[in-house]
């Protein structure tokens, strides 16, 4: 195969294609993402940005719902969409609605009656940012699940702007907030303010694919199954991904606990540069599955993209930590250029793990995820019995990380024909 042909043959790849379109809101987000930590960290310095990153994990952990929701969601869109039903999406759509602002207002309800507890548990002076992480948590549970629905419709341009849009104004409003004095509170309130900026944005792209008014009815059988596999999918991978930062800041001294979020930080990034895979992977593997057509070269793709993705990042972490962490957090935490390559390691398992978790979610095979769930409360009773520095704590995570990788590998089971590419015409 000439190296021309490759390139037609990529360049007419759905998968490929619209990898591209996702890859680019996700990078225009993650760029936003960045300059909202580059500038916060700076801004804040080391027990400040403690803070900050230890709210915004557990914001991460509370947002669950939404993913399971959001990831339900985009299964149903990519079925009405492979069979032209639209009347039956604006059916979908009105139900988003009603379950957002349930979902919204508990969120409220639990967690100002958690504000006191959960300011003394992360050392917080103040209760104030946490008020404000609740209000920021209601309306990302509006925001996933809405752009679900572009996801799962194909819409991948619309899907990536809502998310440049939501990364850049956490960035705009976040660096402002805390410049004009507003400091922790400040960076988490303008975190709500990104949020529903994306928000907006995704409600006026999703009508465009509206039809008529159209009662929408949910298998209820197949809808438990679907929810508690996927909930229990999105409450694993997110506490390998958040909770440890959440412990740090809990058991780690302020400056050390500073250290080890900038470590995090860096580590993540390859979780966040490859989200786009499985935001692809959902919406392929779905519409293949309805249609009764082999997925299966869908996960080859995605797994063979996040591996060398990851591998690369991990060489240039090795190839120089200093300077990753100085360009990611700043000088005042050089420290943390000792933990770097470890957690990056990690981020590589966890990479892996979402990419396998979103293909059996697509073909509704959930046989993974009690013994995740299990490596997931594994990880927090470790962390809770060795917690004496940093390198404990990283310890636990990479173990816990490969461990749920290999879980999520066993059983994936693709069959021996599989194709790459799409064949030219």
């Amino acid at each position: 195969m000439t190296s021309r042909t490759l390139i037609r043959r990529l360049y007419r790849d759905d998968f490929v294609r619209h990898g591209a379109l996702v890859f680019a809101g996700t990078m225009a987000g993650n760029v936003g993402g960045y300059v909202y930590h580059f500038a916060l960290s700076r801004q804040l310095g080391p027990v400040g940005y403690g803070e900050l990153l230890s709210l915004i994990s557990l914001l991460m952990i509370a947002g669950v719902p939404a993913s399971v929701v959001a990831t339900v969601v985009a299964r149903y869109a990519a079925e009405f969409h492979a069979l032209g039903d639209r009347d039956h999406l604006r059916g979908l759509v009105e139900w988003i609605v009603r379950v957002g602002v349930v979902g919204g207002l508990v969120v409220l309800a639990v967690g100002t009656g958690l504000l006191g507890a959960i300011a003394r548990y992360l050392h917080l002076p103040t209760a104030t940012p946490v008020l404000l992480a609740l209000i920021a948590g209601a309306l990302s549970f509006f925001g996933p699940v809405m752009r679900s629905v572009l996801q799962g419709c194909h819409r991948f341009s619309g899907f990536s702007a809502s998310s440049a849009v939501e990364g850049v104004g956490k960035a705009l409003f976040g660096v402002l907030a805390v410049a004009v004095g507003f400091g922790v509170a400040g960076a988490v309130g303008g975190f709500a303010a990104g949020s529903l900026a994306g928000l907006l944005l995704t409600l006026a792209l999703v009508r465009s694919e509206l039809g008529e008014r159209a009662p929408f009815r949910i298998d209820l059988r197949r809808f438990v199954e679907t929810t508690v596999g996927v909930g229990g999918s999105s409450l694993a991978t997110t506490a390998l991904m958040t909770v440890d930062v959440v412990m740090a800041r809990h058991y780690l001294p302020p400056h050390e606990m500073g250290y080890y979020a900038a470590a995090s930080l860096v580590g993540r990034s390859i979780l966040f540069a490859l989200g786009f895979v499985p935001g692809v992977m959902i919406p392929k593997a779905s519409a293949l599955h309805a249609k009764g057509e082999s997925a299966s070269g869908v996960l080859l793709r995605g797994l063979l993209l996040a591996g060398a993705a990851s591998l690369a990042a991990l060489i240039v972490l090795a190839a120089d930590p200093s300077l990753a962490v100085r360009i990611v957090a700043g000088g005042q935490f050089l420290p943390a250029a000792h933990y770097v390559l470890a957690y990056g390691v990690a981020m590589m398992f966890l990479t892996g793990t979402a990419t396998l978790v979103s293909y059996r979610t697509s073909l509704h095979r959930f046989g993974y995820v009690l013994p995740l769930l299990a490596v997931a409360a594994a990880e927090v009773a470790a962390l809770a019995a060795w917690h004496a520095d940093v390198r404990a704590f990283l310890a636990v995570v990479v173990a816990a990380n490969a461990v749920g990788f290999g879980i999520s590998l066993f059983g994936a089971n693709p069959p021996n024909t599989i194709v790459l590419f799409a064949k030219e015409a």
